[in-house]
């Protein structure tokens, strides 16, 4: 097995189940302003996929930009009020990400998510700190899963590593192809948004189907 020396993480189906919250932050925001809510199964495909704005232009095309800012700052109020109890990490992210830093291994994260929304959840489960880098939707012009997020992630890196040894770690078509623009390795894992086959089709190289598996890409 070929080892790597920076893992960049997803994070919604990846490292954490945030299906419910993601569903309940949109919905509370278009309750708030009166639009119809969505059923869960309509949300779901598209977590880790769109940003929250696209999400909701997904839905609701024809709104206004004044009112979309309302919804989406009515959609990140409720998360970040709610995000300790609806969200969840995986079993076994701690315990592995924790072994992945004694090994010396730089990690980061690369997040569709607003990047201020990120950090206050990876705060909220005192995860923050083993993270190198964390690049989230807003922070530049340019967003996953686009080359330009790698290049700024190797950029601000502790210490330079070479390209062949970073790897993608995902649950979405979004991932791989983020992997693939960055010309980097890709493993999909079993547990996300898509399954095993489509991101094998997708372009993943492995499947993982438990968090603790990429110790052996150590």
């Amino acid at each position: 097995m070929h080892s790597y020396d920076c893992f960049i993480f997803d994070f919604d189906g990846t490292l954490a189940d945030s299906r419910l919250n993601i569903v309940n932050s949109f919905n509370h925001a278009l309750k708030v302003y009166r639009l119809k809510s969505i059923l869960p199964q309509l949300i779901y495909p598209l977590i880790g996929k769109l940003n929250i704005e696209e999400m909701f232009r997904k839905f609701y095309p024809q709104l206004s930009q004044k009112k979309m800012e309302k919804l989406i700052h009515s959609f990140r109020t409720y998360q970040k009020r709610n995000a300790h109890k609806e969200i969840a990490l995986y079993d076994g992210v701690l315990r592995t990400i924790k072994a992945l830093r004694i090994r010396k291994k730089q990690l980061t994260i690369v997040t569709t998510k607003h990047i201020n929304q990120i950090e206050h959840i990876l705060r909220i489960f005192t995860i923050y700190d083993y993270f190198d880098v964390v690049f989230g939707f807003g922070m530049m012009e340019f967003t996953k899963p686009q080359k330009e997020c790698f290049d700024y992630i190797s950029q601000h890196l502790r210490t330079p590593i070479l390209k062949n040894k970073f790897i993608m770690v995902g649950d979405s078509n979004i991932d791989c192809e983020f992997a693939h623009n960055s010309q980097i390795a890709m493993v999909g894992v079993s547990w996300g948004i898509d399954s095993p086959a489509a991101l094998k089709t997708a372009g993943a190289k492995y499947i993982i189907n438990d968090i603790s598996d990429l110790l052996l890409f150590v």
